[in-house]
């Protein structure tokens, strides 16, 4: 009985196929057509960015000015998404309060991204007992569903 120990070798690099770089603009287009929701997501992301940054200038009223002549105004050409019960202007809040809920969004993943690689960092180093009691609390925290964890905190 033979084995075929015949195998060409020869370096990756020299038969691989070397494929141009794509511009920013292909790379774009490629994610939009690979990943559809992702950029539907990212563009509603950008878009509320774009109207959080630029508030001042696109909102048509101030956002803490009421106007009690036009208290639950209907939705209308001078009010888009109507008034509110003092009278102001509910596309306007809603633009400033873009600020915050994207303040607030992006501040809780840096403070959650940030404890969770210290406390990856500390149970890797140190290890042993520290390792095992911080993955037991993990178990706990991931025990629960997240809802009620979130009401209780």
């Amino acid at each position: 009985m033979t084995m075929a120990t015949h195998v060409e070798v020869s370096h990756p690099s020299a038969v691989a196929d070397l494929t141009p770089r794509l511009s920013a603009a292909e790379e774009v287009i490629r994610f939009i057509r690979m990943k559809p929701l992702g950029a539907i997501g990212a563009f509603i992301i950008l878009a509320m960015l774009g109207i959080a940054l630029f508030a001042h200038a696109l909102a048509p009223y101030d956002p803490y000015l009421g106007d009690y002549a036009v208290q639950f105004a209907r939705p209308s050409a001078d009010h888009w998404f109507g008034t509110d019960e003092f009278g102001r202007d509910v596309m306007t809040r809603i633009m400033y309060g873009a600020r915050i809920a994207l303040f607030v969004g992006f501040s809780a993943s840096v403070a959650g991204c940030t404890i969770g690689g210290l406390l990856g960092v500390i149970s890797a180093y140190v290890g042993g007992t520290v390792d095992l009691r911080l993955e037991r609390v993990m178990d706990v925290l991931l025990a629960f569903p997240q809802l009620i964890l979130a009401l209780a905190v």
